[in-house]
């Protein structure tokens, strides 16, 4: 948990972002808003992927969540949610178009 939260933090200062992340079990929520903190959502999900993938099967799992957060940013003009969750076994990510809110 602290080295993905380290991740995050670190992507998130570089980029001088506004960028928060909410961990809750085996659940990571990452919001973020604007061109710049969507290029540091990009960075730290694949950080985040890699960290999650305890099997091959799980390897895609940064690459489906750039896709989709590239599309979701394409729908919302860079207003982007996304979710990866993994339980060890398996992994999903989810991207959608939303309001930015900050926990």
């Amino acid at each position: 948990m602290t080295v993905i939260a380290a991740v995050l933090v670190a992507a998130a200062v570089a980029l001088s972002g506004l960028l928060a992340v909410v961990g809750g079990g085996n659940a990571e929520v990452v919001r973020a808003q604007g061109t710049a903190e969507l290029a540091a959502l990009a960075a730290a999900t694949a950080a985040l992927g890699d960290h999650l993938a305890p099997c091959d099967a799980a390897a895609g799992v940064a690459t489906r969540a750039r896709q989709s957060l590239d599309e979701c940013a394409m729908e919302s003009r860079g207003h982007a949610i996304i979710e990866v969750r993994g339980d060890g076994m398996s992994q999903a990510v989810e991207a959608r178009a939303g309001p930015a809110q900050y926990d």
